[in-house]
């Protein structure tokens, strides 16, 4: 009897922890974005060559971080070997979708060597850059600012 009223209590314990999953993984992958974008600003800096993030949203929902141009992927620092793209809604991101891409109407911010972001077309941006993540009806969304390049969430 003792056992099924400790089970009961750890029952009512756990429960609201497991609901609150989804907004740490949606939460997580919005961090994620926001430190990728950074990476790829901080190398344009340092780098003195223009780098930035491309997105592909539902139902690709990956990003990738590139160096000059699309087609020269950056790798990933964690795993040199591989190129730096981001697959959502797989692994640790499972049911996370990039929903929304509005980079001054196109999918891709690229940083000069001063920082300063640009859209699709090689424009300085003029609006805020957004992403928009989902996860089971929950969002968050990512800013890119004009001039700043300041990347929030």
């Amino acid at each position: 009897m003792v056992i099924i009223a400790l089970l009961g209590v750890l029952f009512v314990v756990a429960f609201p922890l497991t609901s609150t999953y989804t907004p740490v993984r949606l939460d997580g992958a919005a961090a994620k974005l926001v430190s990728d974008i950074r990476y790829a600003q901080h190398l344009a800096v340092t780098e003195k060559v223009n780098h930035g993030v491309t997105f592909s949203a539902n139902p690709t929902n990956q990003y990738s971080v590139y160096r000059g141009t699309t087609a020269t992927l950056v790798k990933d620092p964690f795993r040199t070997t591989n190129d730096f793209v981001v697959s959502l809604n797989a692994g640790e991101y499972a049911g996370v979708l990039l929903t929304a891409v509005n980079i001054d109407g196109g999918t891709r911010v690229e940083f000069d060597s001063q920082g300063i972001p640009y859209n699709s077309a090689s424009t300085a941006l003029i609006a805020t850059g957004t992403v928009t993540l989902n996860l089971q009806g929950s969002t968050r969304t990512v800013q890119v600012a004009p001039y700043s390049g300041r990347v929030t969430r």
